[in-house]
Parts: structure tokens; sequence; C-alpha cells
């Protein structure tokens, strides 16, 4: 009963969910300056994974909110590209494929790299990047519980970068039915962007960033609070923040979270303070 990925329709529909379906709020955000220990009276609630995230412990937890979960849910996007384009070499789909070869080139580029700012270390700016990269998996897996070599720093960015310039390369002229779900050569540039920033790579950054809004009116299309938001309702705030209709999205995903339950941010002891 496997789904054979045999036309481009199937192709699109299949990279629908080369996306990571968790975030990472909880767990970075637990263990930044912007939570605070709200004491146990005033606290609704005083559990994991948010106890270990505050003291910077090792989270022994794997449910959602947790680096575990979000490890996984990167590797099955990537998984999800790499399916994706096994199918395009297999099938010869021709010019018809090549922004959905594009956008599984970012997306896995994507999904590489936020691993690698959260599980490897640093990318260090003209020094040294022989430490321990993350697992970057090209193909689909055929076997039982493969080994991946970790790599280092230096090769992990440096196949991130390869497959976001390819990936770029093709997503010229995309269409989409909802482009703001997908990576759009919009979107793209605005990831090429960050991930050259970290490189420090200033001249490609520039490129990109000025490729965003190819206008120039960063001021008109980035979000407008005073006008736009803050003089709506909570609910309608809400709407129009992740509307994709709007030009501050460029790139919209749906993410399973318990950051913003009563449970967490908003309760929890070791959560989101005022501060």
């Amino acid at each position: 009963m496997r789904t054979q990925i045999n036309t481009v329709e199937k192709l699109s529909q299949l990279l629908v969910t080369a996306y990571p379906d968790r975030n990472y709020y909880t767990f970075a955000e637990t263990a930044s300056d912007n939570a605070e220990d709200k004491s146990a009276a005033l606290a609704g609630h005083n559990n994991e994974p948010f106890i270990s995230l505050y003291n910077w412990n090792v989270v022994q937890e794997t449910g959602n909110g947790s680096p575990t979960e979000y490890w996984n849910a990167c590797y099955r996007a990537v998984a999800v590209t790499n399916e994706a384009l096994a199918a395009i070499e297999k099938e010869n789909f021709g010019a018809a494929a090549d922004q959905y070869k594009g956008e599984a080139l970012v997306a896995r580029a994507y999904s590489i790299f936020m691993l690698s700012i959260f599980f490897s270390n640093p990318y260090h700016i003209g020094g040294d990047n022989s430490g321990l990269g993350i697992p970057y998996p090209l193909k689909p897996e055929t076997t039982t519980r493969p080994v991946y070599e970790r790599g280092t720093v230096e090769s992990t960015y440096a196949q991130i970068e390869k497959d976001l310039e390819q990936g770029l390369s093709l997503l010229k002229g995309a269409k989409y039915e909802v482009p703001h779900y997908h990576f759009t050569q919009q979107a793209a540039f605005a990831f090429a962007t960050r991930f050259y920033l970290f490189k420090g790579n200033w001249d490609k950054a520039i490129q990109y960033a000025s490729a965003v809004y190819p206008d120039g009116n960063f001021k008109g299309n980035i979000r407008q609070y005073v006008t736009d938001l803050n003089p709506r309702s909570y609910a309608e705030y809400r709407q129009e923040y992740t509307k994709a209709s709007k030009s501050w999205n460029l790139l919209l995903a749906n993410t399973y979270s318990v950051f913003q339950r009563g449970s967490g941010a908003g309760n929890a002891r070791y959560s989101l303070g005022r501060r």
C-alpha cells in the first residue's frame, strides 16, 4: 500500500510535509533570559520539561517542547526531502519538477541549519570549525537504523550552502496555490540572508536581503504594529499576525507546541517572565 511518487502532483503533495511540524520555542525560550522563576506560590504548574530547561539540566523528557522532539521533527522533514529528490531523479519529471527540487533542497538545508544551531558547535567566522557537525542524510533510508557520520561544522555548513544555492537557482518563477506555505524564492532569499550572516559572508547576506523586497520597501512590508496590529482586539491581532496574505509573512508553517498552553509559558513556574 506504499504510495509511489510517480507524478509531479504527488511530488508537490509530498513536499507539504517537508517542514518541521514541531518548534523550538519551549526549550529555547525557557533556557534563555526571557524566562524567570515566578515562585511556587504564583505558578499554576511546576512540571517538566520547564524545570530542567530553566536550570540548564539534561532534559530527560522526549515529548513536545523537548529538544529530542524538535530533533526528530527536523529529521522527519529531511526524510521527506530525500524521498522527493530520489523520486525526481528516478522518474525524470523534467522541468516541471524544477521548483519542487528547489523547494526540497532549500527545505533540507533549512532543517539541517536549525539542527546545527541547537545541537552542534557554533560556526566560528574565520576560525576553527573542525568540531562535530550534524548528520546530513542525502538519500532515503533503505536499511534499519543506518549509521551516519556527523562530519564537522565546516562540512555541515558547506553542504547547507550547496543545497541552498542549488535550490535557489531552481525556485525562480515557482508557482504554488498558497505560496506562503512553501519555500518560494522570496522566502529562500530570507533564509539565505540568515545563513550567510551566521557564516560571516556579508556580501552574500546583503545580496539576498536586498532581493527579499526588490523594490527596497522594507518599511512598508514589515509588520505594521502601530497602524495595523495594535488597534485590533486580541482575537483579531492573532488572525492578522499570521495571515498568508500579509507581506511580512514570508513562510508559514503549522507546528504543534505546548509553549502557548496555560501549563506552558503562561503559568509554569519557570517560564516567560515580564522582564
